[in-house]
């Protein structure tokens, strides 16, 4: 009932952001693109019935429903975990560590608050939104911005890190939960014009010290590997020293999707087209399917 209760809460912030976000289960269902959903915290495994995800992709609309699973499915990837007590400096890669230390002559890393954050955190907000292509409107206005602040600072376990600039400006963010004694990463903003100064580096090493040296946290994620995969944000966290931990990601589709997307003879096509690299870029979701097939096997006992 606890557990509930936190991600009812937990809910209310993504919806403030304008985000769809749906309680099923055991699980908190939060729209990540126009076609899917996926279990918030990411790294956190659950154990969804086929019900239960059918039933959020509907409501929802989307066509595929990810999230990390308590079970194997046959696809696994890395979250990157830390549980290091003695976490310092010497757990960081060599060149991370010069430009940590460089970003902490420069910049100051501290809690915030999220009233704090409601006065000098929308432009980071802004721009990182941007830059991943990812325009919110309800979180453009000043309205908005401010609603969501509000209603994050009344979550349990929801709190802020900022990575300040010399001159005082916020250069980055970053937002976690806390639930269950493991703390989650959930969303990362940065200014690009105080990039030179690392201020992510700074932000990753004092949110991560932090969080480990409290007596009510056992591990600190900043997430899972993403389908397809980011191999340039995986090698960022592993010199941040985080551990690879395996997991299992389950992939379900809607099901007026199903039959003709988990078709093996179209599977079989887009891998062939793949493989010849025609339509190369507009195939990266190819291993969605896949993994959305080695999933349904797995949850029906089906041979590949």
């Amino acid at each position: 009932m606890e557990a509930s209760m936190s991600l009812a809460r937990l809910a209310g912030f993504f919806r403030a952001e304008g985000r769809t976000a749906e309680l099923e289960g055991e699980g908190l269902w939060v729209a990540e693109t126009r076609l899917s959903v996926m279990g918030v915290p990411g790294p956190r495994a659950i154990r969804p019935a086929d019900s239960e995800i059918d039933r959020v992709l509907r409501r929802t609309g989307r066509v595929a429903a990810v999230y990390t699973s308590v079970v194997s499915t046959g696809v696994d990837v890395d979250r990157f975990v830390l549980r290091d007590r003695n976490y310092g400096m010497d757990s960081l890669q060599r060149q991370f560590r010069q430009q940590t230390r460089a970003a902490l002559k420069e910049c100051r890393v501290r809690a915030m608050s999220f009233a704090e954050l409601r006065q000098i955190g929308m432009p980071a907000n802004q721009e990182s939104l941007a830059r991943r292509g990812k325009m919110n409107p309800v979180l453009a206005g000043a309205d908005g911005w401010a609603v969501m602040c509000e209603v994050a600072s009344d979550v349990p376990g929801l709190e802020v890190m900022g990575c300040f600039a010399p001159r005082g400006d916020l250069a980055a963010y970053m937002i976690t939960w806390t639930h269950e004694r493991w703390c989650y990463g959930l969303q990362l903003c940065w200014v690009s014009a105080y990039r030179s100064l690392h201020p992510t580096h700074a932000l990753y090493f004092g949110t991560a010290t932090d969080r480990m040296q409290r007596g009510d946290i056992d591990a600190f994620t900043v997430g899972r590997q993403t389908l397809p995969r980011m191999s340039n944000v995986d090698h960022f966290k592993d010199h941040a020293g985080f551990s690879r931990e395996r997991c299992s990601v389950g992939v379900v589709l809607h099901p007026l999707w199903r039959p003709l997307l988990l078709n093996p003879m179209v599977v079989g096509l887009l891998r062939e087209c793949r493989r010849r690299g025609v339509a190369s870029n507009r195939l990266r979701n190819l291993e969605v399917l896949e993994a959305a097939m080695a999933t349904r096997n797995t949850r029906t006992g089906r041979t590949p």
